[in-house]
């Protein structure tokens, strides 16, 4: 069973303007999606097949949409299951336009401030879930909301290895928080057995002035990372693989909405790590559940009949 955190969920709210103009008004039809990357990881790997449980904080008026709308476009057969922790305070709304043919411009709230007592709730979710289902995948992902520390990430992950050290945790995350985290698991010698960052995160990490994704992950800390996959966007993916290397290469397509693709990206990890794929079939795996978001309206999910499709279509090369 795989369980997401999703530390700072948002309701995402999309408008399509085929002239965007801007210091003017432009008028659309708005559509609404439960976002979060955790959410969004959950529910491709719950189409993809396997039982998710779902986790974070989410509150107000928002929170309770959130809750409502959970599942609207999960398999009927396999809900996720809303384990959240509640505040009173308003989840956030993520906003994308895709505007001139190919451009979007996203306006993502930071979302309201969690207490103490809110973070050690979370904490007894995660071990309530650990004692009750059968966790075999835990994803740590997305930004944090204020009030929670920048080392969370690495202390819920010394947390769970408490619990129990055969969890796989998948990290997906970036930014400041990305590098704090590497730091402490370095410090401390534990490390996520996942992560996914993208190349202009690794720059952000290393020393080096470089593109040459391997020169970055060998410069950082990152290399102690059994599963490392660096996305190139339409240009596939750089993966090495407990120690292998490996390049994907997707086929051209007409992108309707790249937004989550990163998270489908995650979501089949998860489901490839729950089903011990080999280390080939786990990144094409990953790379076409991240393909097919981007022929979807909707954020965050794939159609298991476009996968099964596309499958077959991407290219897996030994490094």
């Amino acid at each position: 069973m795989i369980l997401t955190v999703t530390m700072n969920p948002s309701v995402d709210i999309l408008y399509r303007i085929k002239e965007f103009k801007l210091d003017n008004v432009n008028r659309t039809t708005p559509k609404k999606f439960l976002g979060g990357k955790g959410v969004n990881a959950a529910r491709v790997s719950s189409i993809l097949g396997e039982k998710t449980l779902v986790t974070g904080f989410i509150g107000g008026f928002n929170g309770k949409y959130f809750s409502k709308h959970l599942n609207d476009l999960s398999p009927t057969e396999r809900p996720m299951k809303n384990e959240f922790v509640y505040s009173e305070f308003e989840t956030r709304n993520c906003i994308t336009i895709m505007h001139d043919t190919e451009l979007q411009t996203e306006i993502n709230e930071m979302g309201f401030t969690v207490n103490n007592s809110e973070i050690e709730s979370l904490y007894k979710k995660i071990e309530q879930s650990i004692n009750s289902y059968d966790i075999d995948i835990i994803v740590l992902s997305g930004s944090l909301p204020k009030g929670t520390p920048n080392s969370i990430y690495f202390d819920l992950m010394k947390f769970i290895k408490s619990l129990n050290t055969s969890i796989q945790i998948i990290l997906d995350t970036s930014d400041e928080i990305l590098k704090r985290t590497i730091e402490l698991c370095s410090e401390n010698n534990i490390y996520p057995d996942a992560v996914k960052p993208n190349l202009q995160e690794l720059q952000s990490i290393s020393n080096l002035k470089t593109d040459s994704i391997d020169e970055l992950i060998n410069s950082t800390d990152i290399k102690n990372i059994p599963i490392i996959l660096v996305s190139k966007g339409s240009k596939g993916c750089f993966a090495k693989i407990y120690g292998k290397k490996f390049s994907a290469t997707v086929p051209k397509i007409i992108a309707i909405n790249p937004t989550g693709s990163g998270d489908a990206t995650v979501g089949a990890l998860a489901y490839a790590l729950q089903n011990s794929l080999s280390n080939k079939a786990l990144l094409k795996c990953c790379m076409t559940a991240g393909l097919c978001n981007t022929l979807e309206e909707n954020i965050g999910y794939i159609s298991k009949e476009t996968y099964n499709q596309y499958y077959s279509k991407i290219l897996i090369k030994n490094l």
